[in-house]
């Protein structure tokens, strides 16, 4: 089943790459909101959904207007650009421990030459003291979405993992650059299993009605 999970997710990174020129990819993401609903992504993938607006991120460093915000506002036009001394890293803590399907990163090595990441290490754990290495991958001038491995020496991201805290280490750049760029950051899980009505026997499968189908 975490196969399966990743391949799909894998298949729509190709999706979304083909269509790299557009501006924003918000259309191609769950979103729990209204005013988005159910993208693509969504669709072409029922057993996932994107966890990361659940978790508090933090940046080692950042320049001003270049920090957690650009890299979550589902725009390819901007990104986060460190500000000190390799490795850059992003933190991602969520309150209670998830199970982590895919951890997609997106890159533009032809706008950010020597700001592209060339080598990320993806580590997890339940908090930042006791993370451990999930795998290490290694890019060469990368444009587009990238899953990054969820075992060590894995290319495939054959396993979920189950974390607290996952933390993304970009360890070089591209062209020996100092700084670093990362432009999206995606976290993906399994969806919860649909919410069933014992009432009406109805499934109920979009945000706006599982949350008003209990009493509290």
């Amino acid at each position: 089943e975490g196969g399966a999970r990743c391949a799909a997710a894998e298949s729509i990174m190709a999706n979304v790459n083909a269509s790299a020129s557009a501006s924003s990819v918000g259309a191609l993401v769950e979103d729990s909101s209204a005013e988005k609903g159910m993208g693509a992504l969504g669709m072409q993938s029922p057993g996932l959904q994107e966890i990361g607006k659940q978790a508090v991120w933090s940046l080692s460093t950042a320049k001003p207007g270049n920090g957690v915000e650009q890299i979550r506002d589902d725009s390819t036009e901007t990104y986060w650009q460190s500000d000190g001394t390799a490795p850059h890293t992003i933190s991602i803590q969520f309150s209670r421990q998830e199970v982590i399907s895919c951890v997609a990163l997106y890159f533009n090595y032809s706008l950010d030459e020597s700001y592209t990441p060339k080598q990320i290490v993806l580590r997890a754990g339940t908090g930042p003291y006791d993370l451990r290495e999930i795998s290490s991958k290694v890019l060469t001038e990368p444009t587009g979405w990238h899953c990054l491995p969820l075992e060590s020496d894995s290319s495939s991201m054959e396993d979920a993992i189950h974390a607290f805290h996952l933390e993304i280490s970009v360890m070089s750049m591209h062209q020996n650059g100092k700084d670093t760029h990362v432009r999206m950051c995606k976290i993906f899980g399994p969806r919860q299993k649909h919410a069933v009505d014992f009432c009406t026997g109805f499934h109920f499968e979009t945000v706006e009605h599982t949350q008003f189908m209990t009493i509290r």
